[in-house]
């Protein structure tokens, strides 16, 4: 297969899944209900009436900002263009949840970067879309999209605390000019089920950027971004305890990288996870679907293909350790350059931890060993029973 004509299979893959899902959208212009809170404790949409509301309010940030912790914001049915703003945290047994169902959808104000920053700890998100094509019309078009990644978790640059206990549970989320969802300085994370329903990255794949920047799942902060305006911490990022699950990118929306685990980050658990066409990048290099930069991290139970590279160790920093991480029981296939890659001399496969039972079919390089008895093993690969292999 020629680079051009890999080229354009793989636009074209993006492009008419990108049309398809914009066919079924009707736009994103108001909401076509009153938002609510129940105070009731943590719920999900289908686990409340409208009748048991405790408050309603005319958008979700009056609601989000009139929540304590312990209560549940609920959005019904509709599409909101809003940029949506934590104003407390909730505590570690009474979390403060927003829910709806899958026709409530969030997509941000178009003056507005991002659609949702998470400020505060204790902070979950479920059931709802949350999308980033504010013209489903025009999927082609750059000024379509609201800028910027569509979830940022951050703590306040006033403190140098980490956020806790943030979720993001059964959301389908898609269409971003940059990542879809970034954690930085967060502990204890939790993202999936999660199903993606557009690209990410448009910023290079529809407009004239040349960064990489354009991942499913941003865990941690680019040593690039420390001490800036916008991040003014000078050490290294240290996100960790984050797993990230049954993520169901099947349909092949373009992206650079499924998971991107910074330089810092650590204890990174990647499972469950069907991915196609990643390695959209602006730059010369070729990541992985999922990249080490991270340590003491896991990758397991998932199926990646139709990209350049499947995983990849890839240090950022001079001199930097990437070690201790884990990739076992994947399923690599229908890869261009390299099942796994290595992308400095200061690591090595021998630096890391577990590699074994990875199943890599059509490709030279790697080669996989059966895992000892002592490894976890799973019945399923990739985010469904029939997606993947058994090992």
């Amino acid at each position: 297969m020629t680079d051009e004509t890999h080229h354009s299979r793989r636009q074209f893959l993006a492009y008419s899944t990108a049309v398809g899902i914009s066919a079924a959208l009707a736009g994103c212009s108001s909401q076509s209900g009153e938002v609510g809170i129940y105070r009731g404790g943590t719920v999900t949409y289908d686990e409340v009436s409208e009748e048991s509301l405790d408050e309603t309010f005319d958008s979700i940030q009056q609601a989000v900002d009139a929540a304590e912790p312990g209560d549940t914001v609920v959005v019904p049915p509709g599409r909101y263009r809003e940029r949506i703003t934590t104003a407390r945290s909730g505590t570690a047994d009474d979390p403060i949840t927003i829910t709806g169902p899958e026709s409530a959808t969030l997509c941000g104000a178009p003056d507005k970067y991002s659609v949702m920053r998470i400020y505060h700890s204790h902070i979950h998100l479920t059931g709802l879309t949350v999308e980033g094509l504010q013209e489903p019309n025009e999927p082609d078009q750059l000024s379509s999209y609201v800028a910027g990644q569509l979830i940022q978790t951050r703590p306040s640059t006033s403190t140098d605390e980490y956020l806790q206990d943030i979720a993001f549970r059964s959301l389908q989320i898609g269409h971003s000019r940059e990542s879809l969802i970034g954690l930085e300085r967060t502990v204890d994370a939790e993202i999936g089920p999660c199903t993606i329903t557009g690209r990410a990255g448009a910023d290079y794949l529809l407009g004239d950027a040349e960064s990489r920047n354009g991942e499913l799942f941003y865990v941690g902060t680019s040593h690039s971004n420390l001490g800036t305006s916008w991040h003014p911490w000078t050490e290294l990022d240290e996100t960790r305890d984050v797993r990230i699950h049954h993520i169901d990118n099947s349909a092949g929306h373009a992206h650079a990288m499924a998971v991107d685990m910074k330089e810092g980050t650590r204890n990174i658990t990647a499972e469950y996870i069907t991915d196609r066409n990643a390695g959209h990048v602006g730059i010369d290099a070729t990541p992985g679907s999922v990249s080490f930069k991270s340590h003491n991290s896991t990758v397991r139970w998932c199926d990646f293909a139709e990209m350049p590279v499947g995983a990849e160790f890839a240090p950022a920093l001079p001199d930097q350790e990437v070690y201790g991480n884990d990739l076992y029981g994947c399923r690599i296939h229908d890869v261009d350059e390299e099942p796994i890659a290595v992308t400095s001399g200061e690591t090595s496969l021998d630096d890391q931890g577990t590699l074994c039972g990875n199943r890599v079919d059509g490709a030279d390089g790697y080669q996989p060993t059966v895992c000892p008895a002592e490894i976890p093993s799973s019945e399923t690969v990739g985010h469904t029973e029939s997606s993947g292999w058994l090992p």
